[in-house]
């Protein structure tokens, strides 16, 4: 559709006169100039006042994703455009007020994440799996001062958000608290899992959020009769504890390795998580100490340079700012404290940056 001269009473030096269709179709450069155009003077007005009454409305509120809306009408300054953004605004319902409207607090963070959209979808920046750093920082409690914290209980209702989600058949699968509404068409972790489990296999899946790797492969995971733990912080056990419980879930949420009680462990699942301990040296000697017969590592940051403290920043993804501690680990440094285990498969990563990487190890002494 055409945008210019969308209503008698918008001003001429704001109204890009370009035709703004799909902007992710190839060549189509000056239409993602005329999104940056609008965006550009929106958000520079915002910075010149406060005040301004910039809404987003509906030409009915229509749903994606069962939690999303897609905005079909911009107002500036009180007076209406109408505009078809092709899913490109995705407005969570906390962005809303109660009658609909966005506060002039979150507009910027708002049309940031959507030029970021527009960018990745033009290949202009990197695609959306690209994780933001600040650091490097000299020690991990200097970098614990310098971020909000992985506790933040922002990030546990979002990911409660997904979870329920996929229990009551909004989603299919959860991940990080985003959900989708398939799962993944490759998970190589996913297809190792499903390969090694046997019958009654203890498995600990340390860092497992809500249990979400679980509730994903319900359908191999419950023929076997497996038995499945989660080791998390203790406000998640206590959420996943409730959570199992409502759902009838076989699920066990501990918070320390010695709550488990069976002394037997064959699968030990680390995804997403070494990177995130301060202690991850001593955590895991604590979980080697039970010798699990595999090991799946996946979704880990690695490089060949020195081991190095950075301050995860997550801009945009949480309701409110939340960033917290991260490390690169130094490839070697991290598979030397894997004594008497063999990686017999290494993968990267299938929803992460380049340098995250996957593997598989089995006992081998």
């Amino acid at each position: 559709m055409t945008i210019a001269n969308a209503h008698p009473d918008l001003d001429e030096d704001f109204m890009p006169c370009i035709a703004c269709c799909n902007p992710f179709l190839k060549g189509e450069f000056l239409k993602l100039l005329s999104y940056v155009q609008i965006l550009s003077q929106v958000i520079s007005t915002v910075h010149q006042s406060a005040a301004l009454p910039l809404k987003i409305g509906f030409l009915g509120i229509e749903q994606s994703g069962g939690a999303l809306y897609k905005p079909q009408v911009l107002s500036f300054r009180g007076r209406w455009l109408m505009l078809s953004f092709n899913g490109i605004l995705e407005i969570s319902p906390q962005d809303l007020g109660k009658r609909g409207f966005m506060t002039i607090r979150n507009i910027q963070s708002f049309f940031k994440r959507v030029l970021l959209k527009i960018l990745r979808g033009m290949k202009i920046l990197p695609s959306q799996n690209h994780l933001e750093y600040s650091g490097p920082f000299e020690t991990w409690s200097i970098a614990v001062n310098s971020s909000v914290g992985y506790e933040s209980k922002v990030v546990l209702e979002k990911v409660t958000r997904g979870i329920l989600d996929v229990l009551s058949g909004k989603a299919k699968y959860e991940r990080d608290g985003s959900t989708f509404s398939a799962l993944p068409k490759s998970d190589t972790a996913r297809e190792i899992l499903c390969e090694l489990v046997d019958e009654n296999f203890v498995i600990i899946d340390f860092g497992g959020g809500l249990g979400g790797n679980y509730i994903a492969n319900r359908e191999f995971l419950d023929k076997a009769n497996v038995f499945y733990y989660v080791l998390e912080q203790v406000n998640f056990v206590k959420t996943g504890q409730e959570i199992a419980l409502k759902f009838k879930l076989p699920i066990n949420f501990k918070a320390h390795i010695e709550e488990v009680d069976n002394k037997k462990i064959d699968i030990l699942i680390l995804s997403s998580v070494l990177q995130y301990l301060d202690d991850w040296q001593g955590i895991l000697d604590s979980l080697l100490f039970r010798h699990p017969r595999y090991i799946i590592i996946d979704r880990t940051p690695l490089s060949d340079g020195p081991t190095q403290i950075f301050v995860q920043e997550n801009e945009g993804y949480y309701e409110t700012k939340v960033s917290y501690p991260a490390r690169i680990l130094n490839r070697t440094e991290m598979l030397r404290e894997f004594r008497n285990y063999e990686v017999v498969r290494e993968w990267k990563s299938n929803f992460d940056p380049e340098n995250h990487f996957g593997f598989l190890l089995v006992k081998v002494a």
